[in-house]
């Protein structure tokens, strides 16, 4: 009596982009060193974000722009320099920085602002969870298209909320139910595969805009060159009835991640402050006030009451204005 026997299906291949990375760099460990001018260069780098928008090396311009405007007291007509006191760069939005170091400096016209647009062409149901609502709306994973194994991502993550309140950001929200909490709002969320909202979680990456596209940014590159080769600079799924205030807020949230170690080399730095009550003043902190404040030693989930009193940002406000 004949049967037939199983016959095991082929294991899968390293996993890859249809694209085969062609368009990411040579060497992938290459930096692009975003500057303060006020500080000598041995201790001056605000942002060492890895160079993987060409393929000899380099970084989307106003992506780097745009985290130094963060850094820099939201300063959103500052401007990157190839020198010291060198002029703006001739490179539009859009453009690839290709060398190694630039340095950037605030505009004495600004007046700060936030993108106002994202693609919006389907309504959500009125009344639904916040899972089965994201899981309606976006179907799939917004970065890998995958179905199973998703769950709805916050933008402005819920450990902020207490920011989230204090900065009036409910005003973006959809509040289909009184009962919903603002953070919790559709509009704040959308749906990753589950691995893929953990690396969101450790900052990993971020979503931009770039040539009109909002696309994945890698921050830092993980443990393999993996996360790189399959979605750096990968355009996202359409996104619906999702807020560009909050993917922005989300950024800067990342960013800020990313540049502790300017503030914690043991120097002394000059900081905007904004306290509490919304007043706002240029502090001097001593080296040991910086390790104190932002060290990554401190273990505890909540920050100290001095910590949490002040809101920090490392440049002044007041174009080239000078700092040892």
């Amino acid at each position: 009596m004949s049967s037939d026997l199983l016959q095991p299906r082929k294991r899968y291949e390293r996993p890859s982009h249809a694209d085969g990375g062609h368009s990411l760099p040579i060497n992938r460990t290459y930096k692009v060193y975003l500057r303060h001018p006020a500080y000598n260069d041995s201790s001056n780098i605000l942002l060492a974000l890895p160079a993987l928008n060409h393929r000899q090396g380099g970084i989307h311009h106003e992506t780097a722009r745009i985290a130094c405007a963060i850094i820099a007291n939201n300063s959103w007509k500052g401007y990157l320099t190839e020198t010291r006191e060198g002029a703006a760069v001739d490179i539009e939005s859009d453009g690839i920085l290709c060398k190694r170091d630039y340095y950037f400096y605030m505009s004495r016209e600004d007046t700060g602002g936030m993108p106002t647009e994202v693609p919006l062409d389907r309504l959500l149901p009125r009344r639904s969870s916040l899972t089965q609502a994201t899981l309606i709306r976006d179907i799939s994973c917004r970065i890998t298209n995958y179905i199973e194994g998703t769950e709805p991502a916050h933008l402005i993550p819920r450990s902020e909320e207490l920011w989230f309140r204090a900065n009036g950001m409910s005003r973006y929200t959809n509040r289909q139910s009184p009962d919903t909490e603002p953070i919790n709002d559709t509009l704040n969320v959308l749906l990753l595969r589950s691995d893929i909202q953990d690396l969101f979680d450790q900052k990993l990456f971020v979503v931009v805009p770039k040539s009109a596209q909002l696309v994945v940014h890698i921050l830092a590159p993980g443990s393999s060159p993996e996360l790189t080769d399959l979605y750096h600079n990968v355009a996202l799924q359409p996104l619906v009835r999702i807020a560009i205030e909050y993917i922005f807020a989300r950024f800067a949230w990342s960013i800020f991640a990313h540049c502790t170690d300017f503030i914690v080399q043991g120097l002394e730095r000059r900081l905007v402050v904004r306290k509490d009550e919304g007043a706002i003043s240029v502090e001097d902190f001593s080296g040991e006030q910086c390790l104190r404040i932002f060290g990554r030693g401190q273990t505890s989930s909540h920050p100290s009451p001095r910590k949490r009193s002040r809101n920090i940002s490392v440049f002044r406000r007041g174009g080239r204005d000078r700092r040892r």
